[in-house]
């Protein structure tokens, strides 16, 4: 069995975090990701000796309270944008009605965007 150098594994996450940061500049958020970036890494750099000299503790606490805010954001995130489970199957069994009735035109965009989905709503209007 082949050993694979322990620098290996973070070189390759530090590759393919690369590849992620590079793909997002490319999108047209570009500008503002790599403007946003810069400010991040300056910010912690500013930041790292104020926060080094804090107490296991204190820090603790902030890491807690950071975590705690990420929560509430993403709860309230998912309260405004709420999402259902009946809106694939919905979709699957009444385009399956209508071609049992023998229309066969799709009446969304939704099998072009999800055309897995056109085999299963064949099979149920048989």
């Amino acid at each position: 069995m082949v050993k694979i150098r322990p620098a290996f594994l973070p070189l390759l996450l530090v590759a393919c975090l690369a590849l992620a940061a590079f793909s997002v500049l490319i999108k047209p958020l570009g500008p503002a990701s790599l403007i946003l970036t810069v400010l991040v890494v300056a910010t912690a750099r500013l930041l790292a000796p104020w926060v080094a000299g804090w107490s296991h503790r204190r820090l603790a606490w902030v890491v807690a309270l950071v975590l705690v805010a990420a929560l509430c954001g993403q709860l309230a995130v998912r309260h405004a944008l709420p999402d259902t489970i009946y809106h694939d199957p919905f979709r699957v069994l009444a385009q399956a009605d209508r071609l049992a009735a023998g229309l066969s035109g799709f009446g969304s965009t939704y099998f072009w965007r999800y055309p897995n989905n056109v085999p299963l709503a064949f099979l149920l209007a048989q």
